[in-house]
């Protein structure tokens, strides 16, 4: 699924935020979507309905229509886009270097103890992986 899909044009910020509230959702319709958004800020509910629009257009959602009901959902899974998305920030701001990218996250954020356990967690699963 996702070789075809990787000729897919980039999200936006907007465009995340609605894939997020998708993804979590599994299926949403604009105005589950246009709620969910207006909890953190205003947004009219066409730019909701033209942002979704566009995703499905773009082959970022399915839409299927059901009681005259449009209904979205990911044409594409949240690992693999955020991976994707992550590997071009890699690639592009940090000239290929994932030790860049963690030390800009440590040096603007730090984390929390659970989350270097879980961290350190992934680090070697990784590493066992490649063995």
């Amino acid at each position: 699924m996702a070789a075809e899909k990787d000729h897919l044009s980039p999200l936006s910020g907007a465009q995340i935020e609605i894939m997020n509230l998708i993804w979590a959702r599994g299926e949403a319709g604009v105005s589950d979507i246009w709620k969910a958004l207006q909890q953190k800020r205003p947004v009219a509910r066409t730019t909701v309905l033209t942002v979704m629009d566009r995703l499905e257009k773009k082959g970022w959602l399915h839409r299927r229509i059901v009681d005259q009901q449009h209904l979205y959902s990911a044409a594409r899974a949240r690992d693999v886009t955020l991976g994707g998305m992550v590997q071009r920030l890699v690639e592009t701001a940090f000239a290929g270097s994932a030790e860049e990218l963690v030390v800009a996250l440590l040096g603007g954020r730090g984390v929390s103890d659970e989350e270097a356990k879980r961290i350190r967690a992934l680090i070697e699963k990784a590493r066992r992986k490649q063995s």
